[in-house]
């Protein structure tokens, strides 16, 4: 696992306001998770610190010369999960627990698993963008596509 941002990762994500250290608080999310009963482990929360209430553009993973953003706003994506959905389809495709983190501009609602890997759903689609949130940010500055585990 790639636990390092590449170079046009760290750009991407300074121009939306990220700085290494980077770690606000979680207040409003710990409340949405605890809602939904999903409170993440430390790893989860970790990560949700230093990238929460981003909104980061990036190229867009499947259309060519097109754009995408993506936030980590953990509050919405609470809401907008149907936790049917999310039990019954996403967590079976991936294998774990996941916890809603955010969203992407196409539709593609995030998820962090308890081993701090990255999933994305938006039924029937489900894909791992990486085995971590530093994976995943590198992913999207890449020519890489997620892995789809179930279309």
């Amino acid at each position: 696992m790639m636990d390092v941002l590449t170079i046009h990762a760290i750009v991407g994500l300074q121009e939306s306001g990220w700085f290494a250290g980077r770690k606000i608080p979680v207040d409003s999310s710990l409340r949405a998770w605890g809602d939904i009963d999903r409170l993440p482990n430390p790893e989860v929360e970790s990560a949700v610190r230093e990238f929460c209430s981003l909104r980061v553009r990036h190229p867009h993973h499947w259309s060519k010369g097109a754009d995408d953003f993506t936030e980590i706003d953990p509050v919405r994506a609470v809401s907008n999960t149907y936790l049917p959905v999310l039990m019954g389809e996403y967590e079976p495709a991936a294998g774990q627990r996941l916890t809603p983190v955010g969203l992407m501009g196409c539709g593609v609602l995030l998820f962090l698993g308890e081993d701090g890997a990255v999933y994305g759903g938006n039924s029937p689609y489900v894909g791992k963008y990486g085995g971590s949130i530093k994976e995943f940010w590198n992913l999207l500055y890449s020519d890489r596509r997620p892995e789809v585990i179930k279309c």
